[in-house]
């Protein structure tokens, strides 16, 4: 998940429930799309279980 430089600090090392901050919508695992678009310059193997179909 991602939060905003503020908000991440807030949270320090707490989970969301510890911190107080509940999450807005339910994880879910990235899709292929994330990494196509170029979010992320370089692949990473290991992530190939949370990319839907790939």
């Amino acid at each position: 998940m991602t939060a905003c430089r503020s908000c991440n600090q807030r949270k320090g090392s707490q989970t969301p429930d510890e911190a107080g901050m509940p999450l807005r919508t339910r994880p879910r695992a990235p899709s292929f799309g994330v990494y196509a678009h170029g979010q992320y310059a370089h692949w990473q193997p290991g992530w190939a279980i949370y990319l839907n179909g790939h």
